[in-house]
This record gives C-alpha cells, structure tokens and sequence, in this order.
C-alpha cells in the first residue's frame, strides 16, 4: 500500500485540501486518515472506492500507479492531463435512473453500459462533477422528471448554501433534488420541494451521504 499512500497525500495536496477534510469526506476521524497517509494503517475497501471517486482516478491507479509522476488515463475513458503545471480534468459521470440500485456498490455501473461521461466546456469549476437524472415531480415547475442536472460536489456539511439547489443522496432517502436550507447550529438540512404538494422534510446531516450543488439544467421540456 506504499502507492496507495503516497497518491493519496499527493492528490490531496493537488487539492489544496487538509487531512480534517478529507477525513470528513470519508466520515473517519482525522488522526485515522493521517494513519492512511503515513502507511501505519490501511483504508478498507469501502474507503478506497470513496477516495478513487472522491480524487476522480481509478482504484487501480490509485493502487498501482506513482500519479505524481504519471498522466493518467482510466478505463472509464476519464483523461487528465498536465500541462504547465496545471490538471485539467475532464469527468461528469452521468447518473440515469436505471443506474441508482448498485450506485453505493458498483460505482452506478448497471449490467449493460459502463459509466458514460458528459463534456461540457463551458462547467470548468474545479471539483467533482456528476449529472444526474431527474425524476418525479416534487421539483416542478423548476425540474421536471426527464430533465438532467450538472452538478459539483460539497464534501462538508459547513459548505453547503442555503436556497440553493441540491443532488440530496442518502441510503434512506436515495435521490433528491431539493432546495436546501442549512440550518449549521443544529446540524440540520431543511429540504424544499418546489411543488407545494410535497412535504418539507428535514434531515440530520449524519444522515446525508452525498450533497451536490446543482450548476445547471438540461431539458426537454422546452416551452
């Protein structure tokens, strides 16, 4: 695991992040993602597909491969490059409906497809990005089922802002788009539907894995 933990110090500081970030990403405690940097203990399974993810390489280049001497390119078709010092990277994984059973096991890799990716020049932030498919009808009129949304990535609670428009994924709630009210003293997220026919719902946000910040909006739905 001697790559695993050079990758992982070398991606994080790419990032510019800290080791308490991190750790808040992967719900560990700080001093145990700092073991993981200095190879005295080891990520399980569940951890390293969350850090592959969370640093957009594969978990074999993330096992394998010295990525603070390589350009990378997965078998996902996700390319990033260096050039100037710079790393641009190009990844949207797009999240269809059909895909959100296995999303927690398999990566969102249905039996059939492999992950498709969307490039859209224009989305140039810097973090993880994901687009997701919208379904139902809590959202209308500002989200319609069919629609799809291009998101970023929020890896801490304390990051999220309130009336903006939210990718809500949980195990006990799945998929969400919501507007979101933050409510950071009582570690709560208020969750809007802009259809009055649906319930506000609030939830811990222990209860939240994965909070995405929607950027924007394709449709269909053309007036």
């Amino acid at each position: 695991m001697i790559i695993l933990e050079k990758n992982i110090k070398y991606l994080r500081q790419k990032k510019g992040l800290t080791q308490k970030e991190i750790a808040q990403h992967l719900k560990v405690r700080a001093n145990t993602y700092s073991c993981y940097e200095c190879g005295k203990t080891e990520p399980n399974t569940e951890n390293i597909v969350r850090l592959a993810r969370y640093f957009e390489v594969s978990i074999d280049d993330l096992l394998e491969t010295d990525l603070s001497k390589s350009v990378v390119k997965d078998d996902t078709e996700k390319i990033i490059t260096r050039y100037n010092n710079e790393e641009q990277s190009f990844s949207n994984a797009i999240v269809p409906i059909k895909a959100r059973a296995g999303y927690f096991s398999t990566l969102f890799q249905d039996e059939v497809k492999q992950v498709k990716y969307l490039k859209l020049p224009f989305f140039n932030s810097i973090g993880e990005k994901r687009t997701f498919e919208v379904e139902g009808n809590s959202m209308i009129p500002v989200f319609q089922s069919g629609d799809f949304v291009s998101c970023l990535s929020v890896d801490s609670p304390n990051k999220i802002i309130s009336g903006k428009y939210y990718v809500v994924i949980s195990k006990q709630d799945g998929f969400l788009i919501k507007k979101v009210i933050n409510d950071k003293e009582r570690q709560h997220y208020i969750l809007i539907s802009e259809n009055s026919e649906n319930p506000t719902t609030i939830r811990h946000w222990s209860e939240v894995d994965e909070m995405w910040l929607v950027k924007y909006k394709i449709t269909s739905h053309m007036k």
